[in-house]
Order: structure tokens, then sequence, then C-alpha cells
């Protein structure tokens, strides 16, 4: 009889990211190779404990360890090199790591995602508000400030106190407000995560400053429970994070089996944003501007054309394309591209829908008329979209 693989998951699984990508873990694990989990409940908390927590784990003879990333763990993993093991977090996710296998984001088309996604806005002030000493975070916020600069436009970036007395939430919140207050409105920020969201909420709300309107704020991993419970709720960007997991799960087997042993770097990548009341405001002084992108994003169950745009307004079509250009950085027919891909993305990602009845419901007549519109946005066919990033993908 062939026992089971016995693995240990040493990640936190408070929020929705690690959850999902465990969620995405264990349907492989059920479905091609049931393995027996590690309690971790009785492991001892934070990770200065890990050299206890591998010392019990060794006795309990692992075939296999998925583990969050921090130097002091790398060094405890390199004492049993028999063991397969992949990280999670790797601390410079933009650089290949010849020695390791490991789950990284990939934070350059996150921060992609949310600079495009605020700038359809108009907004004209930008933000970034993460953590001090962090990889990932400061990788995050330098794409994002990049792209933002690439048209001509600022971002203030939070710096976090050095010191760990004052981050802790009580006295970190003064130094937070004070930057929020010094910021021009109307302005958008971009938080590292959904956490950090939540944070600067808080804090706008102390300050009575006014959420979207003057502080428009977007979260990252659309945390569901947390979004939903803020007040008010956070727009944030989905990740695929249940299918790498799965993906993660699929690598570990065929590690643990001795048929794969290349290193490997596996990706979570964003899938779309998730639009709730925080970001529920178009930064624009130009009512014929405001008017016309509203009807777009009230209409993309419609096949509109730019003159149907047009006719919501008092201006020309000249007119309208140069204001466009100005207030929003994009063409009139730019921007309908943009807001219907990214309701079919949400919908290809959310929804157990069919192709066929997305595009009825998107107002394309056809499977092939929304797999070219939907290419030449996303340069792959909604099929393949939806088989890459779907939480429901089926095994592959």
């Amino acid at each position: 009889m062939i026992s089971e693989p016995k693995v240990a998951i040493l990640f936190d699984k408070s929020y929705t990211f690690e959850r999902e990508l465990l969620r995405g873990i264990s349907r492989y694990s059920r479905l091609y190779s049931q393995w027996i989990y590690y309690p971790t409940t009785t492991l001892t908390a934070g990770n200065q404990k890990m050299a206890a927590n591998l010392k019990q784990i060794l006795q309990w003879k692992p075939d296999g360890i998925i583990s969050n990333f921090t130097p002091d763990i790398s060094i405890l993993v390199e004492s049993i090199p028999n063991i397969p093991i992949i990280f999670i977090y790797h601390p410079t996710p933009d650089e290949a790591t010849p020695l390791r296998n490991y789950v990284s984001v990939d934070f350059k088309k996150v921060a992609i995602s949310g600079a495009r996604y605020l700038t359809g806005h108009g907004f004209k002030h930008y933000a970034f508000c993460g953590y001090a000493d962090t990889p990932w975070c400061n990788i995050f916020s330098r794409y994002f400030s990049n792209i933002i600069s690439d048209q001509g436009l600022h971002t203030s970036i939070y710096e976090q106190p050095k010191s760990r007395v004052n981050q802790y939430w009580n006295k970190e919140q003064h130094f937070m407000a004070r930057w929020i207050k010094s910021l021009p409105k109307p302005v958008a920020i971009m938080a590292s995560d959904d956490v950090r969201a939540q944070h600067i909420t808080v804090v706008c709300n102390q300050l009575d400053l006014d959420i979207p309107f003057e502080v428009s704020i977007l979260g990252r991993s659309n945390d569901e429970l947390l979004c939903e419970t803020t007040t008010p709720t956070l727009s944030s960007i989905a990740l695929n994070t249940n299918r790498t997991g799965y993906e993660v799960g699929k690598t570990l087997a065929a590690m643990m089996d001795g048929t794969y042993t290349n290193p490997t770097k596996i990706i979570i990548e964003p899938t779309h944003v998730v639009s709730r009341i925080s970001t529920e405001y178009l930064a624009v002084d130009d009512a014929d501007t405001v008017t016309a992108m509203r009807y777009i994003r009230y209409n993309t169950h419609q096949h509109l054309q730019v003159t149907d745009i047009v006719e919501q307004t008092n201006v020309s079509r000249s007119v309208l394309e140069t204001k466009f250009r100005q207030f929003v950085g994009r063409t009139i027919n730019e921007e309908i591209r943009r807001v219907r891909v990214e309701q079919i993305s949400q919908m290809l990602v959310e929804t157990e829908l069919s192709i066929t009845e997305i595009a009825y419901a998107t107002g394309f007549k056809n499977v092939e008329h929304i797999a070219r519109y939907f290419r030449k946005e996303k340069d792959m066919s909604p099929r393949d979209y939806r088989k890459q990033y779907s939480r429901k993908a089926k095994a592959v």
C-alpha cells in the first residue's frame, strides 16, 4: 500500500491571499494525491520560533514543505536538503534565483493594473502606501510610481516609521494622518495590500476626509471579507491566487516523486479590479468628460460607438476627443475598450457563465466577435484567460 505524502504548510492563513493559495494547493491534493498535512495549530507562533517548529516537523518526517521565505528560515531549511521545499514570497520576486523553488507576485503587472484603473478615473495626484523595509512592497511602489511618472505625474510615497515602536497602529496612525493631510486633493492612493488600504480608510474617517471624493483608495488581493466590511467598501485588484495554488500543489507533487527537479518560479498575476465604493469617483474637472466616462461605465452591456458617447455631451466629437486626451490620457475608443474588457475579465473570472452568455450580456454578436475584441487588449482569448485566471478553473 502506497502511503499518502506528508506535507507541512508553514505560512499565515489569516487572510484571503494565503487561504486562496491553500485552497488551490488542497484542490490539487484532493484530485490527484491525497496529502496528510502537519497540524499547524501545534506550531509555535512567529518566524523567530521557526527553529523549534522545524525540529518538530522533521521528527514528523515530512515528504514536502511549503513555507514563507525569510533569511532565517532559508538557512535552517538548507540543513535539510533532501526534503522538497517551495517558498512563498521570495524577497526579490523580479529576479531569478536558480537555487530555490518559490512563488511570487508579478508586481509589475499588478502596478500596471492599478495604475491603469486609477488613471482611468482622471486623477492628477497619486500616492502609494506600503510598509518600510519590505522588499516586495518597495518593488511594487517603484513600478507604480514609474508608470505614473511616464504620464508626467508624480506619486507621493508614504514613509512608514523605522522604529518598531512607532509601527504599532496606535502610534503609526498619527504619522499616516500627517502624510494624508499633506497630499493634494483629490488624490488616488494605491495601497500595497487590502490591510493597508483599510488602514488608510480608518485614518481618512478620523480626519473627516470624504472617500472617494477627496481620497480614492485601491487595495490588492481582493480579500472579500475585509473589503466588504470596511467603511466604505474597498476596491481591490484581484489575483489568480487559487489557480496558482493548484500549480504549487502540482509542482510539489512532482518534486516529491522525483519527476520534477529543476528550480521553478511560480507567478501570481492580477486578473481584474473589483470596483467598490472607495473608488466610485471621477476626478475630472470637466463636465462633458465626466458625463462621457460615466456613460461608458454604466453601459458596458452595449456595443458602444464613439458617436454614442458624443451624443451624451454638448460638444463635437473633435472637442470631446481633445478633452479625453487632456483629462484621461486616452482616446474615447481606448477608454471604451478598457472598461468593456475589464468587465468581461471580471465575468470570466468570477462567474460560471459561458463565453457565449458573456458575449450577449456585454453587447457582442457572437463568440468570435468578443474573442477578437478581447484578444486585442489582453493578447489571449477569453477561453485561455478563464483557464489561466479563474479560481474555478478545472484541473488541466
